[in-house]
C-alpha cells in the first residue's frame, strides 16, 4: 500500500471517529434539555370558585348536576337532575306540605354568562312534549340548537331551540 492510500484510510477513519463522538455528544445534549423540558412540564391545576355560578332566584338548588356544555358566547349550559336528587329537608317549599319557604329544585337546564349570572332556564316535565325521566347530557351546537339526552318510558330524545 502507498503513502497516498495510507493517508486515506486515517483521514477516512478520523472523520468517522469525529462524527461517532460528535453524535454521541448531540445525544447527550438533546438528552439534557428533553429531561430540563420534562421537568418543567406541570399539569394544570384548577380551582373551585365558591362564587360561581351566583345565587339562584326563586330560592333553587341544583341537584346532581350530569352534564355540561360551554357554547359559542362562552355561556355554560348545564343539565341536572333537580328535585329528583334533593332530599326532603333540601326542597322544603316543594312538599305537601311545605315544611319552608325556601328552596325548591331548580327547572332541569340552565344557562349561565361567563360571570355566573343565570341568563336563561327551561325545562321539566311540561304540556305538549315529553320530557326524560332521567337527564343525561346536554350539547348546544353550532346554530344554537340545544340537545339533551336522558331516558325512560320509551324517551328518545328532545330538541329545543332557546
Amino acid at each position: 500500500m502507498n503513502i497516498r492510500g495510507l493517508k486515506r484510510k486515517h483521514v477516512v477513519g478520523a472523520l468517522l471517529a469525529f462524527s461517532v463522538v460528535g453524535l454521541g455528544l448531540g445525544q447527550a445534549v438533546l438528552q439534557n434539555k428533553a429531561e430540563a423540558q420534562r421537568a418543567m412540564v406541570q399539569a394544570p391545576m384548577f380551582e373551585v370558585d365558591p362564587f360561581w355560578p351566583k345565587p339562584l332566584p326563586n330560592g333553587w338548588l341544583l341537584g346532581m348536576t350530569i352534564g355540561a356544555w360551554v357554547d359559542e358566547q362562552d355561556h355554560v349550559w348545564i343539565i341536572h337532575r333537580s328535585s329528583a336528587t334533593l332530599h326532603n329537608n333540601e326542597k322544603g317549599a316543594e312538599l305537601t306540605p311545605p315544611i319552608a319557604e325556601c328552596c325548591r329544585g331548580a327547572p332541569p337546564v340552565l344557562r349561565f354568562d361567563p360571570a355566573g349570572n343565570l341568563v336563561g332556564h327551561w325545562g321539566g316535565p311540561g304540556e305538549g312534549y315529553e320530557w326524560p325521566g332521567s337527564n343525561h347530557g346536554i350539547v348546544v351546537d353550532h346554530k344554537g340548537n340545544v340537545w339533551i339526552g336522558g331516558n325512560a318510558n320509551g324517551w328518545a330524545g328532545q330538541k329545543r331551540r332557546q
